[in-house]
């Protein structure tokens, strides 16, 4: 197996301000990047107390790296000996970021950009009808759906359930006026993060780790009329039905990643990170919901 990842040490002089959007505390730092001569803005999340948010966080971005699926680098790292993780901004200055909320309430009238969950407007038709807004050419539109449905489908594999309307976002060139949807972010509310050891080796050992897979909610509705949206899972589902061409690159992709990739990728967090009865759970769940995309035909 690989050697574990690697932490990086933040210190206070690299510190530049603070982020005050979202609800974990935050800040932004400068790191030498890896081009000569130059640095990156890397953002520092502290996980909420008690739950395994940086190491869903840093696990997610490694899935995406193999599936092929744009996302935004994420690192574990440190903070005057707090844990947590640092991940890369992708905003550049002749770029400017629009979330999603944003983008909906230029186009759609009577959309409450400030409602953030349960907002039923938040669904993959209305989100689809943006990108043929924001994308006139049909080809653009048609590679910025599939590359939505690649982010889509990581959700189901990772269980992620807070793809909100400020959760993925594009943006936009100044120069030419083009769009283009950024990477996939923030992952930290997947995984099982939030479960003590306590319920996991329980779940574990009656086989219930399907079931929380299944009672899990996702941040896109299926439609407006409904009262609350489906699982990451049914979530695909039913749009690799409607809109098979979009989903079949993701899903395929998911088929083709053999389980011992899967199990380096979350055997690699260091010991003192995650403790066992969290890596046996998180691995049994990206197994599952791995082969219950896998059955998913476009």
């Amino acid at each position: 197996m690989k050697a574990p990842y690697g932490i990086v040490e933040i210190a206070r002089q690299q510190i530049l301000g603070p982020e005050h959007m979202g609800s974990k505390a935050k800040f932004w730092c400068q790191l030498e990047s890896s081009e000569r001569g130059r640095q990156a803005r890397w953002l520092f999340k502290h996980p909420q107390e008690h739950t395994g948010q940086h190491w869903a966080e840093r696990i997610a971005a490694e899935l995406a790296a193999r599936l092929g699926i744009p996302h935004a680098p994420v690192r574990l790292a440190t903070y005057e000996g707090a844990r947590g993780s640092i991940c890369k901004s992708f905003v550049r200055p002749d770029a400017p970021l629009f979330h999603r909320n944003e983008l909906l309430s230029f186009f759609a009238a009577g959309y409450d950009r400030k409602k953030k969950y349960g907002q039923s407007d938040h669904n993959l038709k209305n989100i689809f009808l943006l990108f043929d807004r924001l994308f006139s050419d049909p080809a653009a539109s048609k590679r910025v759906r599939r590359q939505f449905a690649g982010y889509l489908v990581l959700d189901a594999l990772i269980g992620n359930t807070d793809r909100h309307h400020e959760n993925w976002c594009a943006t936009a060139d100044l120069s030419s006026g083009s769009w283009e949807l950024a990477p996939s972010f923030d992952h930290a509310s997947s995984l099982g993060r939030e479960l003590r050891d306590a319920r996991r080796s329980r779940w574990l050992a009656e086989g219930w780790v399907g079931r929380y897979a299944r009672k899990g909610r996702s941040g896109i509705f299926w439609s407006s009329r409904d009262r609350r949206p489906p699982s990451p899972l049914n979530l695909v589902r039913l749009a690799a039905a409607r809109h098979p061409t979009s989903f079949r690159r993701a899903l395929r992709s998911v088929r083709q990643l053999p389980d011992a990739s899967v199990r380096e990728v979350i055997n690699r967090v260091p010991v003192a990170w995650m403790s066992q009865p969290a890596r046996e759970f998180t691995t049994e769940l990206v197994l599952y919901t791995q082969q219950q995309l896998a059955e998913v035909r476009t």
